[in-house]
Order: C-alpha cells, then structure tokens, then sequence
C-alpha cells in the first residue's frame, strides 16, 4: 500500500502545479506543452522506475497483486459484438 501511495502523490502533486501554473498563468500554451512533454517523456518514467527498483523483489513477485491485476482487466474488457 505504502508503494501505491509513493508514487500516486508524487504523480499527482506534478499534475496539480502543472493546473496550478497553467490556471494562474503562470504558463502560456507553448509553456504547458514544453512542461508536458518535459513531465510525460522524462520525468514519471523517472519516478516510475525509482521507485520500482527502491521496491523489494518480494513485493513485486507477489502473486496476489497479479491475481487482482488480472482480474480486473479480465472484467473492464471491452465485449466485443
């Protein structure tokens, strides 16, 4: 849980100041689209992979997280006519 809540505020404190900015008008357009390409390109595939390798090994072969994973998507699948 401690791992979800690692990443998610992170994640989503960038989007709030990126609102903020932009909100504010701190940003013009060409300004949110250089922060956005900085932010999707760099930095959360960054913050993404840090914090996969600070996690334990055990943590991530956990089988029930799969299990839930999988299931999930098993049951948001689009049916198809």
């Amino acid at each position: 849980m401690e791992m979800i809540v690692g990443v998610a505020i992170p994640f989503f404190a960038v989007l709030v100041c990126g609102s903020l900015a932009r909100y504010l008008r701190i940003l013009d357009e060409g300004g949110v689209r250089g922060l956005n390409g900085f932010v999707y390109w760099f930095a959360l595939p960054a913050l993404l992979f840090w914090k996969v390798a600070q996690t334990p090994f055990a943590k991530l072969a956990d089988p029930s997280f799969y299990a839930v994973y999988e299931g999930s998507c098993l049951i948001s699948r689009p049916t198809v006519l």
